[in-house]
């Protein structure tokens, strides 16, 4: 074994060029560059790919189970109740769920998210916040 700062030269059985160890992958024989090449040339165009990865990695969800809930919503968001928004950056509606015990709260829209995440989840704010707007509404009427 090395002593720690030093590299083995290895040779990537791809593309043939010799780097440090450090540049490949720990389970294949190609460096990494080869490595991302060969994944991006499987994955390119295929966003059910990216899809299924994203809601596995980040939810622990299949895109089955999105569905689900998307149906059991009837496609409408949880929070305010309307359907996807056509203009919205997020076309779709996206996973809410809670940053202390990650539990799924339910799918809403991308805006809708936001506000929460503003609100720092806390309702005793958005309460104050709908409060205020009651107030501002009856002084301008």
């Amino acid at each position: 074994m090395p002593p720690l700062g030093v590299h083995k030269v290895r040779v990537c059985k791809k593309c043939g060029e010799t780097r440090d160890s450090e540049f490949y992958t720990w389970s294949r024989s190609e460096c990494k560059r080869c490595a991302c090449t060969r994944t991006s040339a499987r994955t390119k165009g295929r966003s059910d790919l990216h899809r299924a990865r994203h809601l596995r990695r980040v939810y622990g969800l299949t895109p089955e189970q999105y569905d689900t809930m998307f149906a059991q919503q009837q496609g409408l968001c949880a929070l305010c109740g309307k359907p996807p928004i056509e203009g919205d950056l997020q076309k779709s509606l996206v996973i809410d769920h809670d940053h202390e015990t990650g539990a799924i709260r339910g799918l809403i829209h991308g805006r809708c998210n936001s506000l929460l995440g503003y609100a720092q989840d806390t309702s005793s704010l958005l309460l104050a916040a709908a409060a205020y707007l009651s107030r501002c509404k009856n002084k301008a009427g």
